[in-house]
């Protein structure tokens, strides 16, 4: 006599079986992609950052959300901008703006609250009316928050974006600078201060834009570090007499790339980190672009 076969529970192992492997694919395939990756670009000889160390010196603060833009002239609301600067507490010392209108008033009063630094932006551009209206914002603000606008940035980018000529641009600077005590400066890439040396002699300190990913003849995130010290030490060569405050400084997480310079989360964070390491080496004083993303500039 032969003895039963156990049909139900075979099926049942090999069901279990089927289910555990599914489940441990499952595992594999969203832990595969997701591994932690050391980030520090080990062959340009700069040691991992470990971030929760050190806070940043200063960063962008543009607080568009995904729907908002300047170009459509909609902007964040006032608690949308407290909300975000408040987020930056223990992250960063500083902020930097661009504009001293579009909602962003409330950013020197709650900035000093929180106990962070404010560089004021004052966005110059082609239309003369709104570069007045800029102006005078950012007199106002800098003279009643003195305790947070440490100092101003009168114009970004504009000799690059050709809105107006160097010397318009000096003749903002000194109209601020006869208004507020606050040191003044302007802001461009390195190639235009070295083209208009002139505005050296206007400013109290240099504001230079080191943005590898966007040169003419763009650099990998892994071989930036040496072009940007190189690049520095060249300014400062060319322009002595004056600190020197890097602008902005940082590496997209997402886009096309351009040559060598492959923009992602990964790339972003070892250039960030090797960063941090070459400006605690040399003492730069730095701003990192930026504290939020910037869908609008798509």
């Amino acid at each position: 006599m032969t003895a039963p076969t156990s049909r139900p529970a075979t099926r049942f192992v090999w069901l279990l079986l089927l289910v555990l492997l599914a489940a441990l694919a499952n595992i594999v395939a969203w832990w595969w992609p997701n591994q932690p990756i050391q980030v520090g670009w080990g062959q340009v000889g700069h040691a991992p950052y470990v971030a929760q160390e050190h806070v940043v010196e200063s960063m962008s603060f543009a607080p568009f959300r995904r729907g908002q833009s300047p170009l459509t002239h909609t902007y964040p609301t006032a608690e949308q901008v407290i909300e975000d600067l408040q987020s930056l507490k223990g992250l960063t010392r500083g902020i930097r703006t661009y504009t001293s209108r579009e909602g962003l008033e409330v950013v020197p009063p709650e900035a000093q609250k929180l106990g962070l630094n404010v560089m004021q932006g004052v966005w110059l551009g082609p239309e003369r009316d709104i570069n007045d209206k800029e102006v005078a914002a950012a007199i106002e603000l800098a003279n009643k928050y003195p305790d947070a606008i440490k100092s101003l940035v009168v114009g970004n980018e504009v000799l690059l974006r050709k809105d107006l000529t160097v010397d318009e641009v000096i003749a903002y600077i000194r109209q601020v600078k006869a208004a507020v005590k606050q040191p003044v400066t302007y802001a461009d890439v390195w190639e235009f201060w070295l083209r208009f040396p002139q505005l050296l002699n206007e400013v109290d300190f240099v504001t230079v834009h080191f943005l590898p990913y966007w040169e003419d003849l763009p650099i990998a995130a892994g071989h930036s570090m040496p072009h940007i010290l190189e690049v520095y030490n060249t300014v400062k060569a060319k322009l002595p007499g004056k600190p020197i405050t890097i602008g902005e400084v940082g590496w997209p997480s997402e886009g096309r790339s351009r040559r060598d310079a492959v923009p992602s989360r990964t790339e972003a964070a070892g250039f960030i980190a090797d960063f941090m390491q070459l400006a605690q080496k040399e003492g730069l004083s730095y701003n990192l672009v930026e504290a939020f993303d910037q869908p609008w500039k798509v």
